[in-house]
C-alpha cells in the first residue's frame, strides 16, 4: 500500500514540472518516446528513463522496446515492423548519440512523416503527460478500493470474533447448567438405589427389576454428561441450527425425560405410602 501511495505521489510531481518529464540533474532522469508507421502506432507515448551520462541510444536499448538497426544509422524497425523511419526530438535535432538530459531531450519522435514534427512533438509530450495524470488516478482509485476491501475485511473478521465470543460463552453458561442438572438428577437416583437396598417389603424379583431400571437411568445420565462435556463450540453451532429448523426434537427429547422422572416419582410415592 505504501508503494503505491509513493508512486502516486511520485507521478504527481512530475505533472506539476514544466514541459519536462521527471528528472534528476545528477543521477538522470526520463523523455517520452513514441514510434509509429503511416497507418499504426507502434509504441505509444511512454517515459524512458536514463541515467547520468547516457545517451538516448543507450536509454533506447534499456527501453525494453524492439530497435532494428539500433546500432547503426539508421532504425529500419521498431517491435518487428519494418518502416522509414525519421527520428524527432527537442529543437529538430535527430542524433541518437547525443548525452540525454532534461535540456537535451523532452520527447523522442519515431515517425514516417516528413514534416509537422513540432506540433507532434507537443502532442506527444501532451499525450504522455495525460496518460501519468490518468495512472494516478487509477493508482488513487485503486488505493481507495482496498482500503474500504480492508475495512470490509476487518470489520467482517471483527464481527465473526465477536460472534464466536458469545457462542462459546453460551455454550459454556448452557453446559454448565445442564451438567448442574445432570448431577442432581443422579445424586436423586442414587438416593433412591439406597434406598431400595433396605427396601424390605419388596420381592428379590422386584428389587432387581427396580435396581435395573435405575441403573439404566443412571447410565444415561453418565453418558448424557459425557456428550455434553465433549460438545465443541462447532457442534454447538451445528446443534442450534437443527433445534431452529426442528424445534419438536428439543421438546421431544426433554418430554421423555420428564416422562421417565414422573414413572420413578410416582413409584417412590407408591411405596412411601406402602
Amino acid at each position: 500500500m505504501k508503494s503505491i501511495r509513493f508512486l502516486a505521489l511520485l507521478l504527481c510531481a512530475a505533472l506539476l514540472l514544466p514541459l519536462v518529464p521527471v528528472h534528476a540533474a545528477q543521477s538522470g532522469g526520463s523523455f517520452y518516446l513514441t514510434a509509429s508507421t503511416a497507418g499504426q502506432t507502434l509504441i505509444e507515448p511512454v517515459a524512458v528513463p536514463y541515467t547520468a551520462g547516457q545517451t538516448i541510444r543507450d536509454a533506447l536499448r534499456g527501453s525494453g522496446y524492439a530497435f532494428g538497426g539500433i546500432d547503426t544509422a539508421f532504425i529500419t524497425d521498431i517491435e518487428g515492423v519494418a518502416g522509414n523511419f525519421t527520428v524527432y526530438y527537442d529543437g529538430g535535432a535527430y542524433s541518437l548519440d547525443a548525452i540525454a538530459s532534461p535540456e537535451t531531450v523532452t520527447a523522442v519522435v519515431f515517425s514516417e512523416r516528413e514534416r509537422g514534427f513540432p506540433a507532434l512533438l507537443d502532442a506527444v509530450t501532451e499525450l504522455a503527460r495525460f496518460r501519468e495524470r490518468t495512472e494516478v488516478e487509477r493508482l488513487l482509485r485503486q488505493e481507495r478500493w482496498e482500503d474500504t476491501r480492508r475495512q470490509i475485511q476487518e470489520a467482517y473478521a471483527k464481527g465473526a470474533r465477536r460472534r464466536q465470543a458469545q457462542l462459546e460463552e453460551s455454550l459454556r453458561r448452557r453446559t454448565d447448567a445442564k451438567l448442574t442438572a445432570l448431577a442432581n438428577i443422579q445424586e436423586a437416583l442414587e438416593a433412591y438405589r439406597d434406598r431400595l437396598a433396605a427396601a424390605r417389603d419388596l420381592t428379590e424379583e422386584s428389587l432387581e427389576a427396580r435396581r435395573a431400571e435405575v441403573q439404566q437411568l443412571l447410565d444415561r445420565l453418565r453418558d448424557r454428561e459425557a456428550s455434553i462435556r465433549a460438545r465443541t463450540a462447532r457442534r454447538y453451532r451445528q446443534s442450534l441450527r437443527i433445534l431452529r429448523g426442528n424445534p419438536s426434537a428439543s421438546a421431544k427429547a426433554f418430554a421423555e425425560a420428564l416422562e421417565s422422572l414422573r414413572k420413578l416419582g410416582d413409584r417412590r410415592e407408591g411405596e412411601d405410602g406402602e
